[in-house]
């Protein structure tokens, strides 16, 4: 998807089935020409130039000049809209909230205690679960509120194992 601000206005273009389409508006992009970081388009009667200056894949950014005038534009995929729409691609969403078991167990060891400060992945528990230890990692980053659990407990899924600040 790119997104790009020409005039005070946005025009955000989604690429399905190898067709481009302005979301929006049922107004599809008619591709005039194509080659060598350049493209030219119409979309409602109204012609566009677009040069690519630069560009970041890691980032997912691309930086044009669109006739003439120079436009960052964020290249994202239909998940990051998706996401993006749900609120979930702001640093508020990375914030664990809780831990809860993935599947019944028996809890053998609490490897943090309230008050801990944890990161994205960290280790938090070892569950037991068929005759395996599993070790549950932090969802995200927060400080352990409170431990719902002891170790030799039995857990159902979906129990609320730790809950965040």
């Amino acid at each position: 998807m790119l997104y790009a601000a020409l005039n005070a206005k946005t025009l955000e273009f989604r690429q399905e089935d190898g067709n481009w389409q302005s979301v929006g508006s049922n107004a599809v992009p008619e591709i005039l020409s194509a080659d060598s970081g350049k493209i030219c388009f119409l979309l409602n009667n109204q012609r566009y130039e677009a040069e690519i200056m630069q560009m970041n894949k890691e980032e997912r950014w691309v930086e044009l000049r669109i006739n003439g005038k120079p436009a960052r534009i964020a290249l994202s995929t239909p998940l990051d809209k998706l996401l993006h729409d749900m609120g979930m691609d702001t640093a508020a969403a990375a914030k664990a909230a809780q831990v809860k078991a993935p599947m019944p167990g028996l809890v053998l060891r609490i490897l943090v205690e309230a008050g801990a400060e944890v990161q994205k992945d960290d280790k938090v528990m070892i569950l037991e679960a068929m005759k395996m230890e599993n070790v549950i990692k932090s969802p995200g980053h927060g400080i352990v509120k409170q431990i719902l659990v002891k170790a030799g407990q039995a857990v159902d899924k979906g129990q609320v194992l730790i809950a965040f600040e």
